[in-house]
């Protein structure tokens, strides 16, 4: 399905329930509906069209994401455990902080627990939650999360090879 001039059905409401400060109700837009512009294998884009507060309406698209999470792994020594990523939509490797997507149905330190392990080969000893951030265009009740492992391990699936300053993949 395309993007460009492709519709589907209309949608039900895919965002969070409201949640506006009675003091900014003034600048909510409300929804009249919406439909599917684009159903990938991890993003879906949705159109809809919105009443604005001062009652013209105007089309809003938004991208559906499940939610992820980010690590900040830290070595009881102080140093941070980073690796290298192919991104293609940037043509380039990038040095970053291993970070994934949320399965359906998973927690996000279980996400965070099997992405440390998957991209780096370490285990974290402890856990500190750093805080979340609803997403701008989330799916219902989905939140970006942040965890940094207090202490890192190598685990039996860790690779030879990192600096010793520090950890890369």
């Amino acid at each position: 399905m395309s993007a460009t001039g492709c519709e589907g059905p209309p949608t039900e409401d895919e965002r969070p329930p409201r949640a506006t400060e009675a003091s900014d109700r003034h600048l909510e837009e409300t929804r009249i509906d919406g439909v599917r512009a684009y159903d990938g294998a991890l993003l879906h884009v949705r159109r809809d069209t919105v009443r604005l507060p001062d009652g013209a309406t105007a089309a809003r698209e938004y991208v559906v994401h499940p939610g992820a999470v980010l690590i900040v792994p830290v070595h009881a020594d102080g140093r941070l455990v980073v690796e290298r990523q192919f991104r293609y939509p940037l043509n380039r490797v990038l040095v970053e902080f291993p970070a994934g997507k949320l399965d359906p149905g998973e927690a996000p330190l279980a996400t965070a627990e099997r992405e440390l392990l998957e991209e780096t080969g370490y285990t974290a000893k402890r856990w500190t939650h750093l805080g979340g951030s609803t997403r701008s265009c989330p799916t219902r009740a989905k939140r970006s999360s942040s965890s940094s492992p207090k202490t890192c391990s190598t685990s039996e699936a860790a690779r030879p090879g990192r600096d010793s300053s520090t950890s890369t993949r």
